[in-house]
């Protein structure tokens, strides 16, 4: 929310975003005006957007946006325009005092100092270990930005098998 950025038109350009807690319902919207100018105006349908170029371009509408794509296990080593990706799913999770250990079906391709966050599918130890292992903490003491949760990420180190 807030950011803006210009881009010329009558030409291509390529954007890629990153951020945290990001979803794939979250939308990256393109206006001919700016936002702060009181939004959709009959400016917007002067603009022609296409994504997916140069291979298999494709007309979005104004309210439409790009959807926001996410790195998960089931999108690995994919093409640059985030198609033909490969599944790393993870097959086992052991804990120990030293750590958590995470198996994957195929190699994720994590590097020293990625972040990864464990999704609502682990179970097993106390609510206090669940949130801990998922990375996902309740708001405590009636504190809350609009949200019930956050989200922490794990650091990844790499184990022997991964050097």
């Amino acid at each position: 929310p807030g950011q803006s950025w210009t881009v010329a038109t009558g030409g291509l350009f390529y954007i890629e975003y990153a951020g945290f807690g990001l979803s794939a319902s979250d939308k990256l919207l393109f206006s001919a005006t700016p936002c702060a100018s009181g939004g959709a105006t009959s400016a917007h349908t002067d603009v022609k957007l296409l994504a997916g170029c140069p291979g298999s371009c494709a007309e979005l509408g104004h309210a439409k946006g790009i959807a926001t794509f996410l790195l998960s296990s089931e999108t690995v080593d994919c093409d640059d325009l985030w198609q033909n990706c490969r599944a790393a799913p993870l097959t086992g999770v052991t804990t120990a005092a030293s750590g958590v250990e995470l198996q994957f079906g195929n190699d994720p391709e994590l590097a020293l100092g990625d972040q990864i966050v464990l999704g609502a599918n682990i179970s097993g130890g106390t609510e206090s270990q669940l949130e801990t292992l998922r990375g996902r903490f309740s708001f405590r003491n009636g504190i809350s930005s609009g949200s019930s949760s956050y989200m922490v990420a794990h650091a990844v180190e790499l184990g022997e098998d991964s050097r």
